[in-house]
C-alpha cells in the first residue's frame, strides 16, 4: 500500500533521527540536577514499595477476617463471589 502511494518506510533513517534527538545534550539536565532526580526517583520507588506492601498486608487481613465471619461459607458459595 505504501509503495502504491509512492511512499517508503525509511525505518533506519527514522531510528537514527530519533536516536540523535533523544541523546542530544539539550535533553539532559546538569549532572547535579540529574543526580538529585535519581535520588528523588529512588525515594519515590521506596514509597511505592511500602504502599504496595501495606496494600498486600491489608488484603491478607481482610481475607483472614472475612473467613472468620459466620456467613463466610454461604457468601463464598455464590457463583462469582468466592475468594
Amino acid at each position: 500500500m505504501l509503495v502504491k502511494a509512492g511512499r517508503r518506510r525509511d525505518l533506519d533513517r527514522d531510528v537514527e533521527r530519533l536516536r540523535s534527538v533523544f541523546t542530544d545534550t539539550y535533553l539532559h539536565q546538569p549532572p547535579m540536577v540529574e543526580n538529585a532526580m535519581g535520588i528523588q526517583l529512588a525515594a519515590l520507588l521506596r514509597q511505592f514499595e511500602a504502599a504496595s506492601a501495606a496494600g498486600d498486608d491489608l488484603a491478607e487481613a481482610a481475607i483472614a477476617h472475612f473467613e472468620q465471619h459466620p456467613d463466610a461459607a454461604i457468601i463464598t458459595s455464590f457463583p462469582g463471589l468466592g475468594i
